[in-house]
């Protein structure tokens, strides 16, 4: 498997099952998400992720070795390349800073053509230029004025090699709290580590 951090769950193309860590999903599209831990499921879809990892504790229970952040964001990138190019050739060679791949073969391939990335973050140097570069969408960390704030930043990013930022989906990560009353969501704002 690829090896960005780990790889969390391995993805059969099109139609079909995806196994994670919970076992077995059934799933209409499979996608392929980078920078989140797990594996996402549910009616539209399936993805296996590969992340950067920020927790040692993660990296410990896979048996990898906790590596420097900047290490961890190179193999992270060399996992984007290797998996863009899977998705997207028949039998591509890749050379990359930690790995690297001749001549290889994915088999079956995507039955709708690529298979779309999205990565997960929040960081304006490294993953946001990722996003640029390699990903069909990206899912936001923070506020409403943060995420606007982000969003210029991968405008720039995109800018900057040459991608128009429209094509990228974009989300944002949020935390929603129901309850009968508008006064009870909000006294559980504290409970959930959020400002009230």
């Amino acid at each position: 498997g690829l090896v960005g951090g780990g790889l969390l769950g391995q993805a059969q193309l099109g139609r079909g099952q995806v196994q994670g860590r919970d076992g077995w999903v059934e799933a209409d599209r499979v996608g392929f998400v980078v920078g989140v831990g797990g594996l996402e499921h549910g009616a539209e879809g399936a993805g296996a992720g590969v992340v950067a990892g920020g927790r040692e504790a993660d990296h410990s229970a896979y048996g990898y070795r906790f590596r420097p952040v900047a290490e961890r964001f190179e193999m992270l990138e060399d996992a984007l390349r290797i998996a863009r190019a899977m998705f997207t050739q028949e039998r591509p060679t890749v050379e990359c800073t930690h790995h690297s791949v001749h001549e290889i073969y994915n088999n079956p391939r995507p039955i709708r053509g690529d298979i779309p990335i999205m990565v997960g973050g929040s960081g304006e140097r490294k993953t946001l230029r990722l996003v640029a570069r390699f990903a069909d969408g990206c899912n936001l960390f923070g506020d409403v004025e943060r995420v606007r704030h982000l969003l210029g930043v991968l405008r720039n990013h995109c800018e900057d090699v040459g991608r128009d930022e429209r094509a990228i989906t974009k989300t944002r990560m949020a935390t929603i709290v129901m309850e009968e009353r508008h006064e009870d969501a909000v006294a559980r704002l504290p409970q959930l580590g959020l400002p009230a």
